[in-house]
């Protein structure tokens, strides 16, 4: 967990110096870049944390549905330069209640247009049931990404 923390203050103090020719109308803070929802419905999921399905009074338990709720944030901006922050907050469903909840997110340092340094993290949790005595699914990675080629008008 240090390392986003090292990479956040490392891309914040190393920006005013890019920056400093720039106006200040060059440089935005705290954008909202896009915001959506998904709807779905499921097609043959099947989780392997949640893996029974209650017969119950009204037929058995099967997944249904899935909503998702999308933000994407430019902490800090400059030109190619950015601390950039996407979220997604996803729920999945059965045929009688929400049963999953989950975030996935995404810290990244744009250095320029085909470098950046990322944390990602995705975490999904059960609600009304143990799992089986199962942990929750959790996913953390540190890592880089260079963009060797990359069409802009999609």
């Amino acid at each position: 967990m240090k390392f986003p923390l090292y990479l956040a203050l490392g891309v914040l103090l190393g920006l005013p110096t890019t920056c400093q020719t720039a106006n200040a109308k060059d440089i935005s803070f705290m954008e909202l870049c896009k915001f959506s929802m998904d709807f779905a419905k499921l097609e043959n999921n099947r989780d392997p944390y949640y893996p029974y399905a209650d017969p119950g009074a009204n037929g058995p338990e099967t997944w249904d549905k899935e909503v998702a709720a999308n933000f994407d944030l430019d902490l800090i901006r400059y030109g190619d330069y950015a601390l950039t922050w996407d979220n997604t907050v996803h729920t999945e469903t059965t045929n009688r209640q929400f049963r999953q909840v989950g975030w996935k997110f995404e810290v990244a340092a744009h250095l320029g247009s085909r470098f950046k340094l990322y944390y990602r993290h995705h975490s999904q949790h059960l609600m009304d049931a143990d799992g089986q005595g199962l942990r929750y699914p959790l996913y953390n990675a540190v890592g880089a990404q260079i963009v060797f080629y990359n069409r802009s008008d999609r």
